[in-house]
């Protein structure tokens, strides 16, 4: 009986880099060698194994390089995701307490949002309950809010602490300068809708009510809490127009003479979007588009000064 010699090297093509994806034989081609193995009652010794033929190869490549891909994407993956779920325990960690100060302190909080109804007549205004739960959801909304404003510098700095490795030291410079300014913009934002615009527009919108329908002005806590707030944040969001504006020229989306051959559309556009911002009459929408304006030529020469 002559015995059948069996390879046990292959050459392998060097693009498919076996070191780094090793690669078995199909099922199929295992069978068929060792049924020609019976065959020829030549069965391979021990230690031996079923060499991969090139097209076993070439079709395993495409998967094995799947497999390592994603085997290095989590590889690598993985301790980022970690230090994101400890920097969410950590936000999570000051916004409960936070939200238990709220529900102690809520008369308080309750007394502040009524600020903007001081200088309308107390005789126009009725709050009611529609159900038996209104109360517990207003008290609910107001801790909320109050948690969230309470613990915004704890979430934003662990979100600095997440990004600020994976970036460059002048990329770094200019997030202290956007949060800086952003912060303060929508904080003025916020004071100028809360003490200027939302009082106004109450002062002329309940007499409004009671003189064109003749009804009394009843609605409640859930609802007013949402126009107050509403309003408030309409007004911060639109008071980052100037920083928005900086971020697009440095960009490079935005130019002085694009600003000054489009201005009337832009002008048309900012009441659109002063009316689709603030409660629907007129006063408070211009009082949300004229300061629209002038932080439009604010960041008008801030344009100019970064592509000059």
């Amino acid at each position: 009986m002559v015995e059948r010699e069996v390879e046990t090297v292959q050459p392998e093509p060097e693009w498919l880099e076996p070191e780094s994806f090793p690669l078995e034989p199909l099922p199929e081609e295992r069978s068929a060698y060792l049924a020609e193995c019976q065959a020829d009652e030549t069965m391979p010794q021990a230690g031996e194994t079923v060499p991969p033929s090139p097209a076993v190869i070439y079709e395993n490549a495409p998967v094995d390089r799947v497999r390592g891909f994603f085997a290095n994407a989590n590889q690598e993956l993985a301790p980022h995701l970690e230090e994101l779920r400890w920097r969410l325990v950590i936000s999570l960690a000051a916004f409960v307490p936070a939200f238990a100060c709220g529900l102690l302190l809520y008369r308080r909080l309750w007394d502040i949002l009524l600020t903007p109804l001081e200088k309308v007549d107390v005789s126009l205004v009725h709050f009611q309950a529609l159900s038996p739960a209104d109360g517990m959801i207003l008290t609910l909304e107001v801790a909320l809010a109050f948690a969230l404003i309470v613990s915004t510098p704890v979430w934003v700095s662990q979100l600095w602490c997440f990004i600020s490795p994976g970036l460059k030291a002048r990329e770094r410079r200019w997030f202290y300068l956007a949060l800086g300014a952003g912060g303060a913009l929508f904080f003025a934002g916020v004071l100028m809708a809360f003490y200027l615009a939302l009082p106004l527009a109450l002062g002329y919108l309940l007499p409004l009510n009671q003189s064109l329908t003749g009804w009394e002005n009843s609605f409640t806590g859930s609802g007013y809490v949402n126009f107050i707030a509403g309003g408030a944040f309409a007004f911060g969001i639109a008071f980052e127009t100037p920083l928005l504006m900086l971020v697009l020229a440095w960009l490079g989306l935005l130019t002085p003479a694009g600003i000054r051959s489009y201005w009337r559309q832009i002008v048309l556009g900012v009441f659109i979007m002063a009316a689709v911002l603030t409660p629907p009459e007129p006063l408070s929408q211009i009082l949300l588009a004229l300061p629209l304006l002038l932080l439009f030529g604010l960041g008008y020469l801030l344009v100019y000064w970064v592509r000059r």
